[in-house]
């Protein structure tokens, strides 16, 4: 989260592209702390056949291993307006980003580094382009609800799901629109000058 809190703009920057079929990730170094060890048994046995001592099940520590946490999605499935489709469909010939999903994070990061609220407009789902939030988020999930959260606790609304889902979908096809009507865009390295170059 304090990699967003410092300015909205800054999310664009730190999800430049986020899909391994673009080949150009971006990869922070991570700071990895060191894993603990585990702890032997407190009272242990040993096999008199093998010599081994027992330790904890196989089970019980991949089961501790693969354990992730995940923030409640604004919605579960987001389904885009027709106008989104044609928009994306125009980006994907000129950025040759094939994943509907990768084009809509750059586009709801792009319209969170708008500084004015979007217009409360209604928007309709009237296209066959459907995805679920696991789809749309990928491992950036909860660094996207984080992000949104902050945007709207920063525009004076609430941060309830309903609200959520609202400005998710109004951030969306903002986003959508803004790249779909840069005229400078017109290749996958002006998707990544655009932002390089926002505050």
């Amino acid at each position: 989260a304090s990699l967003l809190s410092t300015s909205t703009g800054s999310t664009l920057n730190f999800l430049l592209i986020v899909d391994e079929h673009s080949h150009l990730r971006y990869k922070p170094t991570p700071v990895r702390p060191p894993h603990p060890p585990i702890p032997p048994p407190s009272s242990p046995t040993r096999n008199s056949e093998l010599g081994t001592q027992n330790s904890f099940p196989p089970t019980q520590h991949s089961a501790l291993s693969t354990q992730h946490s995940r923030m409640e999605p604004p919605s579960d499935r987001i389904r885009l307006s027709q106008t989104a489709k044609e928009q994306l469909t125009k980006l994907k010939r000129q950025t040759k980003i094939d994943q509907w999903n990768i084009l809509c994070r750059w586009a709801f990061c792009r319209s969170l580094a708008e500084p004015s609220i979007p217009s409360p407009v209604p928007i309709p789902a009237d296209s066959n382009v459907e995805m679920s939030w696991r789809v749309f988020g990928g491992e950036l999930s909860d660094i996207l609800i984080v992000a949104l959260k902050q945007r709207c606790q920063k525009d004076g609304l609430g941060t309830d799901k309903e609200t959520l889902a609202t400005q998710f979908r109004l951030h969306l096809h903002r986003g959508i629109g803004y790249l779909a009507g840069d005229l400078n865009l017109k290749r996958i390295e002006d998707l990544i000058e655009v932002a390089v170059t926002l505050p």
